[in-house]
């Protein structure tokens, strides 16, 4: 059996006992989970889509002796200057190879995911690292590096500065973080968003829908067509061509608005100016995400970092609502194992293994390498 299968069981059943147990022996199993996550991240090898293509890009600056070269082939490179300035410095003054990086990169994820669990998730911290496993965790913590790391950050470090009002450092953090991924940019928004009452951002949040929706009849082939051969700005249009919208990750994110919403209300007398402020953010990351619905792998990525807030409300909420607390972690846990299955079915299939399914898919790491070679197409030596 898959060693991935395996994690994610015993977190789905110590999340599910959780609401059960002494929150002492929580904390505890929460910790030990949080240890064993951090070995799964940091001791990979070939594990994620793009696990390789990092490494490439990681081992180009051995070849580059001086800063002044750096310098000269950084706009060469994909990938921000923070990363590649990483990438420069580990190569050519620390001398270490990628798996320390990799490490690196694993430490900082775990431990700004503690701090937000400590903060912000102290109801139920393992049923919160069930909610973080199949995205969070597996997907950007394991495969897209750079935004993972900006994920992270948003969560561990500059949430508390945002709750805290100190927007000068909140500034700063998204400052840096442009520098090693541009979704960042969306930080900018959210302090100035957050301001106005939930009433506001839903009027906000149905204009987004409108342009989001106008742009995928605008955006759609036939439209396309007609629009080019009447307006003025067809070349525009046509630059931007045909329109992809994933309708299952768009149906998902309407019932989770749907289902945190209800639980907002629900008990909105007993929420605290935390959780107030974290239902303002999670609307902006909906705004952001049906503003540019079109694009599903944008609207993703820019959405996703301010949707890392839905953990905290559902933790919240639920921990505040004991009588109907079973029916609705039933109906999250069914749509997370379903989201588990699918982000393992992709990977499996972008990262072309052989003979390999959900309930075997393998856990490679650096003391079995060769076992990549056999299970996988996508080897870069």
């Amino acid at each position: 059996m898959s060693l991935y299968l395996l994690l994610y069981v015993y977190i789905v059943i110590f999340a599910c006992v959780s609401w059960f147990l002494n929150k002492k022996v929580v904390n505890f199993i929460s910790f030990v989970t949080l240890i064993i996550l951090f070995l799964f991240l940091a001791m990979r090898y070939g594990q994620g889509v793009d696990y390789f293509g990092y490494e490439i890009l990681f081992n180009y600056w051995k070849n580059t002796s001086n800063i002044d070269e750096f310098i000269k082939e950084v706009n060469n490179i994909h990938g921000e200057y923070l990363w590649s300035w990483l990438g420069y410095v580990f190569n050519n003054i620390l001398k270490l190879d990628f798996q320390y990086f990799v490490c690196l990169l694993a430490i900082i994820g775990i431990y700004e995911l503690y701090c937000y669990l400590n903060c912000y998730c102290r109801a139920n911290k393992m049923w919160a690292i069930l909610l973080a496993f199949p995205t969070l965790y597996l997907t950007y913590m394991f495969n897209a590096m750079r935004q993972g790391i900006v994920i992270c950050t948003f969560m561990g470090i500059m949430l508390p500065l945002l709750v805290e009002k100190k927007f000068f450092k909140y500034y700063f953090c998204t400052l840096i973080m442009l520098f090693v991924h541009t979704s960042a940019i969306v930080f900018f928004a959210i302090p100035f968003l957050i301001m106005f009452r939930v009433r506001t951002l839903f009027i906000g949040l149905s204009l987004t829908i409108i342009l989001g929706g106008t742009g995928i009849v605008l955006g759609s082939s036939y439209m396309t067509q007609v629009i080019s051969t009447t307006i003025p700005v067809r070349n525009l249009l046509a630059r931007i061509g045909y329109f992809h919208v994933f309708l299952p990750a768009v149906a998902e994110r309407i019932f989770m608005f749907a289902l945190i919403s209800y639980l907002y209300y629900r008990k909105r007398l007993q929420n605290s100016k935390t959780d107030e402020m974290f239902y303002r953010i999670y609307i902006c990351s909906l705004m952001l995400y049906f503003l540019f619905i079109g694009y599903s792998l944008v609207a993703s990525r820019l959405s996703i970092a301010p949707r890392i807030v839905e953990i905290a409300l559902i933790v919240n909420f639920l921990n505040k609502l004991p009588k109907i607390r079973s029916i609705i972690c039933c109906i999250i846990l069914i749509l997370n194992v379903l989201m588990y299955c699918k982000n393992i079915d992709y990977y499996i299939k972008q990262g072309g293994y052989q003979n390999i399914n959900i309930l075997n898919y393998p856990y490679v790491s650096i003391y079995n390498k060769d076992m990549i070679t056999r299970v996988t197409l996508s080897y870069v030596k």
